[in-house]
């Protein structure tokens, strides 16, 4: 699968940023740290700091590797918390 969705900050690589939430709190769940939430066109992305071990994390979610599963709970709970303030000040 292509990592299509996935883009770097241009300026910098010190940035990663993607509209994936299941990939975003797994990536967050392996160490990466979140930064920021940006929005553009509607869409809401997670940016996190880039860690040199970005394409292996990406590589090992899409091949399904384990998580603990109430950490990964909790964080999409949190990261949906984030998502849902971030509509409600449109």
């Amino acid at each position: 699968m292509k990592m299509q969705n996935l883009s770097t900050n241009k300026e910098s690589n010190q940035s990663f940023k993607t509209p994936d939430l299941y990939l975003a709190a797994f990536l967050n769940i392996r160490g990466l740290i979140l930064d920021k939430c940006e929005t553009e066109k509607g869409r809401i992305f997670f940016v996190f700091q880039n860690k040199d071990n970005l394409e292996e994390l990406v590589r090992d979610y899409r091949n399904d590797a384990a998580v603990p599963v109430l950490t990964y709970k909790a964080t999409l709970r949190d990261f949906k918390s984030i998502i849902m303030e971030i509509r409600r000040d449109f």
